[in-house]
């Protein structure tokens, strides 16, 4: 039942192409690249009109530029073509460039920190040491972010009550919403979000990143390298939440863990998903209809450990929903395993399952099950998106979130 699960290679330009004044350039064919190029443009387009982007590099999308290697290139060595691509690249704005070799280039060895500092780029692009491709998406992510921190250098200047959000992909579903949601509970607690790391902001931003007083991490998986940075560098610590604000309790316990983080006050955060809890039970109440609509029903879930185990538990407890198949790749995550256990269902741990009522995972395989006829219906969670639009914040964490997956679940 498992999805497939992009990998590091993705989640590392992701990273780099979450920034807003960051460009990735592809070390590589081109066939590698056209997928990145439209996927990050979907994922996150930025308004860069079109002057500049018509030459070998771009070939008319302003995303993911590439040095198109060719058969000669792996033979004699692509310095050259990486000096040409850098200075076309360089030469369109002022933004922070990132030389990632695809897989197969990497196997030449072209000296390319040469090639930046031959171009005088050297203050201004760098190039990763890292192959992700093995890595997991979460991974490969969290890596990029640490090598963009290290190549802005911020200096630490603490400025109370502002955090840092960490953990918070293009990937996830509707980003934008998500950090407007955290942003809202958080203010909530007198906190000031001075940005999202990796999710809208700029690489001049990063230089700032140190002045804030902590992180707050969304979705931890994604920035464990990135949290022991901050705090290594900069003794600027993160809060300790195994599992991502979905649902209401899982909210509590994410606002609690800022709470011990910040010693902030989080009854006024805590009234919030309070009162929208007490919204989702007066409408499930108001029809016996409604309120058992979901009892009973069998679902998949499949996804990143820390959405999968709060999720999960919310459905089986809230909902009444059984799970066939419970898919992560950390099922410990969040107590999990120990929670189907107790429940007695250790046998639906990454079990395959043909069909059942309800799919919840990733936008596309989740439309993909329901239009096979295995599923009554889908949810998304997230990456890769479900070709469409939200107009309204689609995020699944905080009380927004928590609606927004009752509104998708309950309007089948």
């Amino acid at each position: 039942m498992t999805a497939v699960r992009p990998d590091g290679f993705t989640g590392s330009l992701i990273a780099a192409e979450g920034f807003s004044d960051v460009r990735l350039l592809l070390h590589g064919p081109g066939g590698c690249r056209f997928r990145y190029a439209r996927l990050s443009n979907e994922l996150y387009p930025r308004d860069d009109g079109c002057t500049g982007f018509e030459g070998p590099p771009f070939i008319g999308r302003s995303r993911v530029p590439c040095t198109y290697v060719e058969e000669e290139d792996y033979v004699f060595g692509g310095k050259d073509k990486i000096r040409s691509v850098l200075e076309a690249v360089a030469s369109v704005d002022d933004a922070t460039i990132v030389v990632m070799n695809s897989p197969g280039v990497a196997l030449i060895g072209d000296d390319v920190p040469s090639a930046i500092e031959s171009c005088g780029l050297g203050g201004r692009a760098f190039t990763v040491d890292y192959n992700p491709v093995s890595l997991s998406m979460c991974e490969g992510f969290d890596m990029m972010i640490e090598c963009l921190l290290k190549f802005a250098s911020p200096d630490r200047s603490e400025k109370k009550d502002r955090v840092n959000l960490i953990g918070v992909p293009i990937i996830c579903k509707d980003w934008a919403g998500t950090v407007a949601e955290a942003t809202r509970l958080l203010g909530a607690m007198g906190l000031d979000v001075a940005m999202s790391v990796g999710s809208g902001c700029s690489f001049r931003d990063l230089k700032d990143a140190a002045t804030s007083e902590y992180n707050v991490s969304v979705f931890p998986e994604y920035c464990v390298r990135t949290s022991r940075y901050f705090e290594k560098e900069f003794d600027i610590r993160t809060n300790r939440c195994d599992v991502a604000p979905i649902g209401f309790d899982a909210t509590e316990e994410w606002l609690r863990s800022v709470a011990d983080l910040t010693g902030r006050d989080p009854r006024p955060a805590l009234t919030m998903v309070e009162h929208a809890r007490e919204k989702a039970h007066d409408i499930l109440s108001s029809d016996d209809r409604v309120a058992g609509k979901m009892r009973g029903i069998h679902f998949c879930i499949d996804g990143e450990s820390s959405v999968v185990s709060p999720l999960t538990r919310w459905l089986f407890e809230y909902l009444g929903m059984i799970p066939d198949s419970v898919s992560a790749p950390d099922l410990s995550c969040g107590g999990l395993y120990d929670f189907l256990e107790s429940k007695g269902l250790c046998d639906v741990a990454d079990r395959l399952v043909h069909d059942s009522d309800c799919m919840l995972s990733s936008g596309d395989y989740a439309s993909t099950s329901k239009l096979s006829g295995r599923f009554q219906f889908s949810v998304d969670l997230g990456f890769p998106p479900r070709r469409g639009f939200n107009f309204h914040n689609g995020t699944i964490i905080g009380c927004t979130g928590a609606m927004n997956l009752l509104d998708e679940i309950y309007r089948q």
